[in-house]
């Protein structure tokens, strides 16, 4: 499998990775999530019904897992062993920013 740089540093050329899989099937998710209906959304007091169904356990999950999957990303980015070659890419920038 060829591995180039991309925004968040690796990106998978050839077949499907599952890193690649990991993080489009967390996006398919959280965008499924921005578009379903939360009861409480609408009506605060009715927000028993979004755990009774299950969504707010599902919300939680996708934030815990793309969480996780960020972590990794800026761990990956932190660690003083990463080649000095690879290409800056976004999240260097903003690594970069914080620590100025």
């Amino acid at each position: 499998m060829e591995k180039q740089l991309s925004g968040f540093g690796e990106r998978y050329e050839e077949s499907e990775g599952f890193e690649r899989s990991r993080f489009h099937g967390l996006l398919n998710d959280a965008q499924a999530m921005m578009g379903s209906f939360f009861v409480s959304n609408y009506f605060p007091l009715m927000g028993w019904v979004d755990i009774l169904t299950g969504m707010s356990a599902r919300l939680e999950k996708n934030f815990k897992e793309l969480d996780l999957l960020y972590r990794e990303l800026i761990d990956d980015h932190l660690n003083p062993k990463r080649t000095e070659f690879m290409q800056e890419d976004i999240l260097d920038v903003i690594l970069q920013l914080r620590k100025d």
